[in-house]
């Protein structure tokens, strides 16, 4: 169903994915070596690399134009999926066709609430990614059309200093629309740091994130707090 005039559509979960250069165009010199890359297996798959881990854009996350019987959990290759599945020009040429008049878009290889970063082992690069993430949202993806696409933005979550100081950085960035993400299950976080103490000191960051900076909505991506989130 093409755009109509009569009603407009908004999309409050959409999913991007990450284009190759997401994060080597936007870390620093110095996290080049380590930063967040596609490689080419041997079964000539794309997946990204990251702390020495590998990790696919399956399938399932790049349907898009796909007949039913095509769904699969396999790792695809850029060339397999519809540009719109990573560049914003082409997803507003399908939203069009789609009738969606506006869609927020959340991470694939980022995890739906950051979790790739949540659980990375080096927090300042993480840290790094987090921003690099929300640059390219921001700056490329949102940029492209901005009265359509609407912006998300993560949180380095594990530090809550560290979130409330993004939060204020952002703010002045997300100007037609504002959303932060946070996983579904935050406590599974807030009982690995804080040892169960979490009323004493994650109670009040989220008051922090939410209350006191109610210029953002806090968006809690379903199923986000699992082991892929």
């Amino acid at each position: 169903m093409p755009l109509q005039d009569h009603h407009q559509i908004v999309s409050v979960d959409d999913h991007v994915i990450e284009h190759p250069r997401v994060f080597t165009d936007r870390l620093p010199a110095k996290f080049q070596e380590v930063a967040p890359k596609i490689v080419e297996t041997e079964q000539g798959h794309h997946v990204w690399l990251y702390e020495g881990n590998y990790m696919p854009n399956i399938g399932l996350n790049a349907v898009a134009g796909k007949a039913a019987k095509d769904f699969g959990m396999e790792p695809v290759r850029y060339e397999d999926m519809i540009p719109g599945c990573y560049d914003p020009v082409e997803r507003i040429k399908d939203m069009d066709i789609d009738g969606v008049w506006a869609a927020l878009s959340f991470p694939s290889f980022a995890g739906f609430g950051g979790g790739t970063f949540i659980r990375a082992k080096d927090k300042e690069l993480a840290a790094e990614c987090v921003k690099a993430w929300n640059d390219f949202m921001i700056d490329e993806w949102c940029a492209a059309a901005p009265e359509r696409l609407i912006p998300l933005a993560l949180l380095p979550v594990w530090d809550i200093e560290a979130s409330v100081k993004s939060f204020d950085l952002l703010k002045h960035h997300l100007t037609y629309s504002r959303v932060v993400v946070l996983r579904d299950q935050q406590q599974i976080f807030r009982r690995a740091r804080l040892g169960g103490k979490i009323d004493i000191v994650w109670t009040p960051g989220i008051r922090k994130l939410t209350a006191a900076r109610a210029e953002a909505p806090a968006g809690l991506r379903r199923a986000s707090g699992g082991s892929e989130g």
